[in-house]
């Protein structure tokens, strides 16, 4: 049977075609959506009513590994009205936190742990879904980096289709004392001691979040660094001796230097140091944030710290968590404790750098025989202020205060009854 020559063709033609289309797509690989499409609107500015801040002045992240194994109750703070937490139940296991929490609605249907604007271009798997509970609340469990640390979420709203942007603070004040390994300052007195030498507490908040968005910039150049440092020194086959902290260890050994012996003829317990940045400030005591990172996670330091100005040259005194840390090195001098009536840990060191990750090393005896730690510190120079914003210093101003109202009720109550008695 003869074959029709346009059929041929026809053929022919399809054939070519389908192995473009096969050709085309094996060479742009496969096709995929980044975001989904059904959950992709984010409620504008003018849509939120205001918002409150969250958290309390002075409050420091508090890692899982600080708080003991078990199950408890915790409160959480939320920065709008709208998105009511009904109750929450805080899981630790291994240094691992996750939060189990109920709404008192059904107006939200999604989780984002993120911004609204992250959340509508992520894909649904990244969404946490809030489902009906056994007692009948709208329930979704969260993961928790960090207690005492403000944290975005966005929700979903089931009537309006469009994500709101949240912020929350789990509050390890509300767990049980003996639930904590640290002991947590006690930020109603700070509050307190801050609102009678007349500043805002609420701005404050303000300039802490600044504060806290540059330190986890900062935080994650420093991880950067780290793992290019540690590829790096795998790849020349080095051992972890030959890193930069292991450079300041080896560099330290040799250094206790008389820079470090001559730390204590200060009457502040002051080494100065020729390395310390130069600053335009005038010499005195101001506040500056600082952040940690390195070591287990279970010391930190306070944040803001004093400010030492000296001949135009910057220092730091820090205050610890912990009482065991007797000596830190810092530019390769050895600076010793200067607490001496028992308290938390404290050193005053140079600043090196202003807005860098400089490394330090820290020696504790909290585990029996004395152990060198690895931190890096990061001093943010535009977040220097007054020296009242130091927590400590709040705290001891309020109790001078209420020293002073005591005694002046005692000599009042004295003059009264002798006035009485004549």
């Amino acid at each position: 049977m003869k074959k029709h020559p346009l059929k041929t063709n026809l053929r022919r033609a399809l054939a070519v075609s389908l192995l473009s289309l096969v050709t085309m797509a094996v060479s742009l690989g496969p096709v995929t959506v980044s975001a989904d499409e059904a959950h992709s609107d984010v409620a504008g500015s003018g849509e939120t009513a205001s918002s409150k801040p969250v958290g309390r002045y002075g409050m420091t992240p508090i890692a899982g590994t600080d708080v003991k194994d078990g199950t408890y109750d915790i409160d959480v703070d939320v920065s709008s009205q709208f998105f009511r937490i009904a109750s929450c139940t805080l899981t630790v296991k291994d240094g691992k936190m996750t939060a189990s929490i109920q709404l008192d609605s059904f107006s939200y249907s999604l989780i984002y742990q993120g911004t609204g604007e992250e959340a509508a271009k992520a894909d649904a798997d990244d969404y946490i879904e809030i489902t009906e509970d056994d007692e009948g609340y709208a329930a979704f469990t969260l993961p928790v980096d960090a207690l005492d640390r403000q944290i975005s979420i966005a929700s979903f709203s089931t009537r309006k289709n469009k994500w709101y942007n949240r912020t929350i603070l789990f509050d390890a004040a509300s767990l049980p004392s003996s639930a904590l390994r640290i002991t947590l300052p006690d930020f109603e007195a700070i509050e307190d001691g801050l609102k009678a030498i007349g500043y805002d507490t609420d701005d404050l908040d303000a300039a802490s979040d600044l504060s806290e968005m540059k330190r986890g910039e900062t935080a994650k150049a420093d991880s950067s660094a780290a793992e290019s440092v540690s590829s790096g020194s795998a790849a020349n086959g080095s051992s972890s001796e030959d890193t930069a902290s292991g450079s300041i260890r080896a560099d330290a050994a040799n250094a206790v230097s008389s820079e470090s012996a001559s730390a204590g003829s200060s009457p502040d317990g002051l080494a100065e140091s020729a390395n310390a940045v130069s600053t335009d400030r005038k010499d005195g005591e101001y506040s500056i944030e600082v952040n940690m990172t390195g070591g287990s996670g279970r010391a930190s330091v306070t944040s803001p710290t004093l400010l030492i100005v000296r001949n135009g040259r910057a220092y730091a005194k820090l205050y610890w968590s912990s009482t065991y840390y007797d000596y830190m090195i810092a530019d390769g001098v050895k600076y010793m404790n200067n607490t001496r009536d028992g308290g938390t840990s404290t050193f005053i060191i140079p600043i090196t750098a202003m807005d860098t990750a400089v490394p330090v090393i820290a020696d504790t005896t909290a585990m029996g025989d004395p152990v060198e730690i690895d931190y890096q510190l990061t001093f943010y120079e535009d977040t220097i202020g007054s020296r009242n914003l130091v927590p400590q210093i709040a705290t001891r101003r309020v109790l001078i205060v209420a020293l002073f109202i005591i005694l002046a009720g005692a000599v009042l109550s004295f003059l009264t009854r002798k006035t009485r008695y004549r």
